[in-house]
C-alpha cells in the first residue's frame, strides 16, 4: 500500500507567519508510512506550544498546524522524525503572553495636584478655574460674534466663585508654595540595538527607564536607524532600570547601552 505525502506548517499564532528551522519555512512531510504515536490530524483543533524530535531538540512557542501553501523554497523534515513528543493546549490565547500595558508618558494633570487648598481639593479647584474660563470665552463669541447660546451661561456666579477659590489660596501657604522633595536627575545617554527591520516589524520592542519621578517610563521602538537616545531619569540607574523588552515569547536579547552624565535636568 503506498500513501500520497502530506505536507504540513506551524504558523505562528501571534504573527501569522510560519515556524522557521535554518533560516526557511519548516514543512513536515507525513507519507503514511511508519505511523507515529502522533497523526497530524490529531492537531488540527488544538495549539501546539512544545514538540521534540528524535534527537532530543525541543521546540517551544504558540502554534497551529495547517497543510503547507505553495512556496518556493522551504526546509523539508520527515514528520515521523520531528512529533515525537508534543504538549498542547486548546486556544491560543492559553499559551500567548499577556499583553504589555505601556503606561502614556503623558498625564493629565490637575491644576493643584496631590494636595489640598483650604478644604478645596484639587478637582473642584480646576472645576470653578474651567467654568469661569468657559463663561468669559461665551461672553466674548455672544460681544463679538452675536452668538446665542440655547442654555444661558452665567458668567456672575462663575465670577463669584473664582473669586471667593482666589481669596482661598491667597490665605493658605501651602497653596501657593507647595514642599516639593528634590530628587537628582540627569540625562542618560543610551544605545540600543541593533535591531533588524524584520525583528522590529515582527514583534513591538520597548526602552524601559525609570523617570525622576521613580515610575517606569517606556519607549516604543519604531525605527531601525535610531540607536541613540537622550534621556531625563532618576540618578544611579544600572541594567534593572534600563533595558529593552518585547511582546515576543523569548527574552529580547537587544544590547542597551548606557552612560550617566553629570548634567542635571
Amino acid at each position: 500500500m503506498s500513501f500520497l505525502k502530506e505536507k504540513y506548517q506551524l504558523i505562528c499564532c501571534s504573527t501569522g507567519e510560519p515556524l522557521k528551522l535554518n533560516g526557511l519555512p519548516a514543512v513536515f512531510v507525513y507519507s503514511g508510512t511508519n505511523l507515529p504515536d502522533n497523526h497530524p490530524d490529531d492537531f488540527l483543533d488544538v495549539v501546539i506550544t512544545k514538540i521534540k524530535d528524535i534527537n532530543a531538540n525541543i521546540i517551544t512557542g504558540c502554534y497551529k498546524i495547517l497543510e503547507e501553501e505553495c512556496s518556493t523554497e522551504w526546509e523539508e523534515f520527515k514528520w515521523e522524525d520531528v512529533f515525537i513528543e508534543t504538549t498542547c493546549v486548546e486556544t491560543c490565547d492559553e499559551c500567548l503572553p499577556e499583553p504589555v500595558i505601556v503606561k502614556s508618558l503623558t498625564e493629565q494633570k490637575t491644576i493643584y495636584p496631590d494636595f489640598i487648598v483650604n478644604n478645596v481639593d484639587a478637582d473642584k479647584a480646576e472645576s470653578i478655574f474651567c467654568t469661569y474660563a468657559n463663561m468669559n470665552y461665551k461672553k466674548v463669541l455672544a460681544l463679538r460674534y452675536g452668538i446665542e447660546f440655547c442654555c444661558p451661561y452665567d458668567l456672575v456666579s462663575a465670577t463669584i466663585e473664582f473669586e471667593i477659590l482666589k481669596m482661598d489660596i491667597a490665605t493658605d501657604s501651602k497653596a501657593c508654595c507647595p514642599t516639593v522633595i528634590a530628587t537628582p536627575c540627569f540625562e542618560y545617554n543610551v544605545t540600543v540595538g541593533p535591531i533588524s527591520f524584520s525583528e522590529l516589524h515582527t514583534y513591538d520592542y520597548y526602552l524601559h527607564y525609570k523617570d525622576c519621578n521613580s515610575k517606569s517610563a517606556i519607549i516604543k521602538l519604531v525605527n531601525v536607524s535610531k540607536t541613540e537616545y537622550v534621556l531625563c531619569g532618576l540618578q544611579g540607574q544600572t541594567v534593572s532600570d534600563i533595558y529593552v523588552y518585547s511582546n515576543s515569547t523569548t527574552v529580547s536579547t537587544v544590547p542597551v547601552l548606557f552612560s550617566e552624565s553629570t548634567t542635571s535636568c
